[in-house]
């Protein structure tokens, strides 16, 4: 058995090596074919992060912690830990570019967007409230840019595009009653998507005439209000699944604070919950304001 590990070691270590090996071929040839050619295509890889509340993502979570504040405060109760859903999301991805002249470029951009929380909060009665969340999305853009040189290396560039944007949500409240030993799960999977718009300006600083540093920042569009998927509910050896629109509802509190709402998300028909104040298509995107960095290589064909 150890013997077939190491065989199977040594294969994957050879495999990497041939590939490397093929790579590094590809490079050289594709440099070698550049330099008598504009080196007129160029590829990017970056990363950088995005400012925003991602809409009722963000506001279920402020909603939430503040709900039970309150209620900790009512009933004169102990309150530890808090849920924060971050400001920041990571962007990353690559973008493929082509020359059209001297200062006009198009290009193909694939990012990724992200944000998620793994927090907790405690009430004197025991109860320990679990939140999981996540939220991601694939943009898929055609881009445009308009540089102007400042100095023979540096230049700066206004960019802006259009393309498709495809949403993920996945999120688990889990609920634990020490007292009871009882334990509740709720789990969510959502998905939408919708178009993205993006501007923004960029400094370019070429290290090489084949390597570039740039620097871009500006602002996304992103918006997305046709969520839909599942909730699943776990009490116990029970299981219920619902299945539907995703809607973003407050319910209204206890007697002794009418009027604080406890935020929800459900899907399917909002009207079967007991208690509902007001509620709407659940809204939440990536829209806002981004600043990445990266490096360009530009090649000829």
């Amino acid at each position: 058995m150890f013997e077939k590990m190491a065989k199977e070691k040594q294969n994957r270590i050879h495999g990497g090596v041939i590939l490397g090996l093929v790579v590094l071929a590809l490079i050289s040839a594709a440099a070698a074919r550049g330099e008598n050619r504009p080196l007129s295509w160029n590829a990017t890889l970056f990363g950088g992060g995005i400012l925003g509340h991602n809409g009722d993502a963000g506001r279920f979570i402020r909603e939430y912690e503040r709900y039970y504040q309150t209620w900790a405060e009512a009933y004169q109760t102990s309150k530890s830990g808090s849920l924060d859903w971050p400001g920041i999301g990571m962007e990353f991805g690559g973008e493929i570019g082509y020359a059209l002249s001297s200062r006009l470029k198009a290009g193909l951009a694939i990012e990724r967007l992200s944000k998620k929380m793994e927090d907790s909060l405690a009430l004197g009665s025991g109860t320990t409230h679990f939140m999981d969340m996540k939220m991601s999305a694939l943009s898929i853009s055609a881009l445009g840019s308009y540089s102007v040189p400042l100095t023979q290396a540096v230049s700066i560039a206004f960019r802006a595009g259009l393309g498709v944007l495809f949403g993920s949500w996945d999120r688990v409240l889990r609920r634990q009653f020490p007292n009871t030993g009882d334990e509740q799960v709720i789990t969510g999977e959502y998905s939408a998507s919708g178009m993205t718009g993006q501007a923004s300006f960029g400094l370019t600083w070429d290290l090489t005439p084949r390597i570039a540093l740039q620097l871009e920042g500006g602002y996304r569009l992103a918006p997305l209000s046709n969520w839909s998927g599942k909730n699943t509910y776990t009490m116990g050896p029970q299981t219920e699944e619902t299945r539907g629109d995703l809607n973003y509802l407050e319910l209204q509190g206890d007697e002794r604070n009418p009027a604080v709402y406890h935020p929800s998300l459900a899907v399917g028909d909002p009207h079967i919950v007991q208690g509902l104040v007001t509620y709407q298509a659940c809204k939440a995107g990536f829209s806002g304001f981004r600043l990445k960095a990266g490096f360009v290589v530009r090649f000829g064909l």
